[in-house]
């Protein structure tokens, strides 16, 4: 094989390749990418490069389906803006292995709704063995950082050594710990990770696709989602600790497919144990919350700590934790019954306007209390914007009681 420096000479006449995002040009049995020019994208310049190569030549070498990295080459590019003024910038460009198989957008966008039922159903149809391979591979490369879009996964339909291929790996996670089997936050991680391999079905608001044709991709859907938990299964040592926390997390819908179709899924209402999981859980996220506000600490000086904990900590790690799943199934969670709502999505979104509630008016109770021993600069901001969002809230509930008491519509 030539070095990188004779793909990219060759790459200066040839089509690109890529089925999107960054340029890439195909010789045969490698790739030449092109991340060009990315100077506030992924670092400067895909930085992480090198590591990224080295970790996933290491990871091919031990089985994992992610192509071998053969070359990285870095300079300094001039780029001409649409006004006609230039700038300076840096590209990296990477030579590796062609993936094998093919773009899983042949799977997942086709125009022609025949041909996408056909490719969804080759994906049901798919051995037990690459959806397992695949939580074994994405467990590998769980802190590597992934974007899991139909153009950065490949498929082999091989029956005897085909399967998912993962490729574009970021490397911006790899400060993270590994995969840990025995973190419950972990392997929910994965399951919605491995929701990639059903991206390819016919989608519902979908204009163009008869009732009928709705109706045969939903149940292939559902039997793809039914391998997807069989492979989690199979994959992680002791699942049976994470088995009703994974459940919870599946719709309804799909949980009586699974019955009907020979797995177990039984009750899924908290048992006593799991309601004392629930609240220590809750109550340790509310108190890290309260720790990060207390201390000032955000992750980006535009929002204010404060701010940071309430759209982003509240808003995704009730779900990351497995709480917002839980609370569906909560004994406490009576005003919200499943058969009051006509659509599942709507029982799910009360679901969860109401446990981030409760988890916001414990976090501010906590941030309250707190503040009668601590006078700092950053509790003091805290509080203020306390009061606001209290404030804010009151005004709401007030608007709603008037509109109701004129007999008009909340909404």
């Amino acid at each position: 094989m030539k070095d990188i420096e004779h793909y990219i000479q060759q790459a200066a006449t040839m089509e690109n390749t890529s089925v999107g995002g960054s340029p890439s040009y195909l010789f045969g049995d490698v790739v030449l990418v092109n991340y060009g020019a990315l100077e506030n994208q992924y670092g400067l310049c895909r930085e992480m490069s090198e590591q990224v190569a080295e970790q996933a030549n290491l990871l091919n070498a031990q089985g994992v389906r992610t192509p071998r990295h053969l070359g990285i080459k870095r300079e300094q590019v001039t780029r001409t803006n649409k006004d006609g003024t230039t700038w300076e910038g840096n590209s990296c460009w990477v030579l590796q292995e062609t993936a094998r198989g093919v773009p899983y957008t042949k799977y997942a966008h086709n125009k022609d709704l025949d041909v996408q039922l056909d490719m969804q159903s080759r994906i049901a149809n798919a051995p037990d063995k690459h959806f397992e391979q695949y939580s074994r591979d994405l467990q590998a490369l769980f802190n590597m950082g992934y974007e899991l879009k139909p153009k950065n996964l490949f498929y082999d339909e091989n029956v005897q050594d085909g399967g998912f291929t993962v490729i574009d790996l970021l490397g911006n996670r790899q400060s993270k710990p590994p995969f840990d089997p025995a973190s419950t936050k972990d392997v929910l991680a994965l399951y919605r990770d491995l929701q990639s391999a059903g991206n390819c079905g016919i989608h519902s608001y979908d204009d163009k696709a008869s009732d009928e044709q709705r109706a045969i991709s939903k149940q292939v859907g559902l039997r793809i989602k039914q391998k997807i938990f069989s492979a989690l299964e199979k994959t992680i040592p002791d699942f049976e600790k994470h088995r009703r926390d994974v459940l919870r997390s599946i719709p309804q819908e799909a949980l009586e497919y699974f019955a009907q179709n020979g797995t177990e899924v039984g009750d899924l209402t908290l048992t006593p144990q799991e309601i004392e999981k629930f609240n220590k859980t809750a109550n340790a996220l509310v108190d890290e919350c309260v720790r990060q506000v207390a201390n000032g600490e955000t992750p980006s000086p535009g929002i204010s700590p404060f701010g940071n904990v309430k759209y982003n900590v509240m808003g995704n790690e009730p779900r990351s934790l497995g709480l917002q799943n839980s609370w569906a199934y909560h004994p406490q969670r009576t005003i919200f019954k499943r058969e009051d709502f006509e659509h599942e999505r709507d029982f799910t979104s009360a679901g969860e306007k109401e446990l981030r509630e409760n988890l916001q008016v414990q976090f501010e109770n906590g941030l309250e209390l707190l503040s009668e021993n601590n006078q700092s600069p950053a509790m003091a901001q805290a509080m203020k914007e306390m009061q606001k969002e209290r404030a804010s809230r009151e005004h709401i509930k007030q608007r709603e009681r008037e509109t109701i008491e004129k007999g008009d519509d909340v909404w």
